[in-house]
């Protein structure tokens, strides 16, 4: 671990800050936000990619907007070595419409968000992965995302932004061809690669995917660009938070969420169908740090305040917004 760590000075931290929530952005304009030269910008975000400080670049979409719902899928593993868990997450790798996979510590060891335009598709998907690893799960549970919220990494650079970046919702079925498809499924592969090289690979004018790109952004299909910051190599850790509440109203809840959202080592937020109230995701360096959060949250709102789970999120496999369309 020790060999992979790279020392964050304030120009490190500054270029992450702008990566973070906006992975497109130019190298002349970086530069001009952090006062050195363009070329000194690009070698210090290629050192942060050797160093897997930066593990990948990639983009937000909106699937609402392509018709798609988004579930998930809590598996509870018995009877597995290691080798079998490996086996089980290289085949979800190869599944179509897996979004996000997660190798869990806690009530669960696996979860697994999966991109449907129906429940019929949903439970063709589920059906398929218990039938053919049966024997090792113990327990399944199957939940609705009904939107969630991305939010930047507060923490890191001790940001008072409040940006905020919403997916999810109505369920709304915008046409795109095929050129906007392999369009998203580029960025996707690497959100921050130049329109002449998405030009090159898709033997398509660069002003047409420029145009194609605005147009995506334009009906809120593109809704944002991100880095993705391997905050663990900083020694921080991420938790999924369970809250189980009580005597909500709407406003009530609305309080909560913005509570949340202003906690800056919070970094996703979401409402589902399912296991819990609301959800939660946090960065912190150790338990201490986490409870004690959670417990400023139950003080605050303890006429609310039912009760909470945490799940410590091991490793990230997969984490992809764009459905196969």
């Amino acid at each position: 671990m020790e060999n992979n760590k790279i020392k964050l000075d304030k120009r490190n931290l500054k270029i992450l800050e702008i990566l973070d929530f906006n992975a497109r952005v130019t190298y002349a304009d970086i530069a001009k936000k952090v006062k050195i030269s363009k070329q000194a910008v690009e070698q210090r975000i290629k050192k942060l990619e050797r160093k897997k400080i930066i593990s990948s670049y990639y983009l937000l979409v909106d699937i609402s907007k392509l018709g798609y719902s988004a579930h998930r899928i809590a598996l509870k593993l018995q009877n597995t070595s290691q080798e079998k868990q490996k086996e089980i997450t290289n085949y979800l790798m190869t599944q179509k419409n897996i979004g996000w996979l997660f190798e869990l510590g806690g009530k669960w060891d696996l979860a697994i968000t999966i991109y449907s335009k129906n429940l019929i598709d949903l439970e063709e998907i589920s059906k398929k992965l218990t039938h053919k690893f049966s024997q090792y799960i113990k327990e399944k549970s199957i939940s609705t995302i009904l939107y969630f919220y991305n939010f930047p990494n507060k923490f890191l650079f001790n940001s008072k932004e409040n940006k905020k970046i919403k997916i999810g919702g109505d369920l709304i079925k915008n046409k795109i061809d095929k050129i906007d498809s392999n369009i998203l499924l580029e960025l996707s592969k690497n959100s921050r690669q130049s329109i002449l090289k998405i030009s090159e690979k898709l033997k398509q004018n660069p002003k047409t995917i420029l145009y194609r790109i605005k147009r995506l952004e334009k009906n809120k299909i593109i809704v944002g660009y991100r880095a993705d910051i391997n905050t663990k190599l900083l020694e921080y850790d991420q938790y999924k938070i369970f809250l189980y509440l009580k005597n909500i109203t709407k406003q009530i809840e609305e309080k909560i969420i913005e509570y949340l959202r202003n906690i800056k080592n919070s970094v996703y937020l979401t409402s589902a169908i399912g296991i819990a109230d609301l959800e939660f995701e946090l960065k912190v360096k150790n338990s201490e740090e986490l409870y004690s959060i959670i417990e400023k949250l139950r003080q605050k709102f303890k006429n609310y305040f039912k009760d909470f789970e945490t799940l410590f999120i091991r490793k990230e496999i997969i984490i992809s917004y764009f459905p196969e369309t």
